[in-house]
């Protein structure tokens, strides 16, 4: 399994930037993130892949009832 992270855009001023970056999964995007650092971006994109899969994992056992 190959994850990566991918500045897909970086604007604003040098001292006020806002990122966009993508989790990638194997090379196919997972889910975006922005933030005021690649970090925080970085950790905003993999919440959101982790609450995606939570959802799908939910819909999965209603659909087994």
């Amino acid at each position: 399994v190959n994850i990566e992270y991918v500045v897909i855009s970086a604007t604003g001023k040098s001292n006020d930037m806002t990122f966009a970056i993508e989790l990638r999964v194997n090379g196919e995007k997972v889910s975006e993130g922005t933030g005021k650092s690649k970090r925080e971006a970085e950790q905003m994109a993999a919440k959101q892949a982790l609450l995606l899969m939570w959802i799908s994992l939910l819909n999965i056992k209603y659909l087994i009832r």
